[in-house]
């Protein structure tokens, strides 16, 4: 073989190795992993989670554009398709963590719907028994008023709920169960002023 036969070959070689494959296929599925866990509202019940996916995904990017910069025999690829795999990991991950999170969350909205309404229902009794008097019956018709205002608010709890708002519905409901607490408390004084 003559040399510069052997040095065409050993260039196409060298050319052959040296040129790695941009991770086409990684890079797609890493965004589709990401719009996926994002679409299962991993944003609200797996933040961390899926920050990780994203921090991974932008090593990812950084990766693959450092490896562009470089000349075409120099580029290997191995490293940005092992963040993007790694990216897709973490953002199926976060998807799984935030349709854990959510049934976790469903399930105590729903029992503390149930027991929040329990709490007004028993603290509407407790202010229609209550003794009335010149001195606190204007207070008392402000509570029965405002524990209507609860039952309205549970009422939204639990269309948020249906609508599968489990965070908006949550807060909703903790809020009315603060607010019986407080109500109990001013009632206690209420009741104490009219004797």
């Amino acid at each position: 073989m003559k040399r510069w036969q052997l040095a065409l070959c050993a260039g196409v070689l060298l050319l052959a190795i040296g040129c790695s494959k941009k991770p086409e296929t990684e890079i797609a599925a890493a965004g589709a992993a990401i719009t996926a866990a994002e679409s299962a509202e991993a944003q609200e019940y797996a933040p961390a989670a899926l920050q990780s996916a994203r921090d991974s995904l932008t090593a990812a990017q950084q990766e693959l554009a450092a490896q562009d910069a470089k000349m075409a025999l120099m580029r290997k690829y191995d490293r940005a398709k092992e963040l993007y795999v790694s990216a897709a990991t973490l953002a199926q991950e976060a998807g799984n963590q935030a349709q854990m999170e959510k049934e976790r969350v469903r399930a105590e909205v729903e029992a503390e719907l149930v027991s929040t309404r329990a709490m007004v229902d028993s603290l509407s009794a407790q202010i229609a028994a209550a003794p009335r008097g010149k001195d606190n019956k204007a207070e008392l018709e402000l509570m029965k008023a405002e524990a209507a205002s609860m039952v309205a608010s549970l009422d939204e709890a639990a269309s948020l709920q249906a609508s599968g708002k489990y965070l908006q519905a949550q807060s909703k409901v903790k809020a009315v169960a603060t607010r019986v607490g407080e109500i109990q408390a001013e009632l206690a004084t209420a009741m104490a002023r009219k004797r």
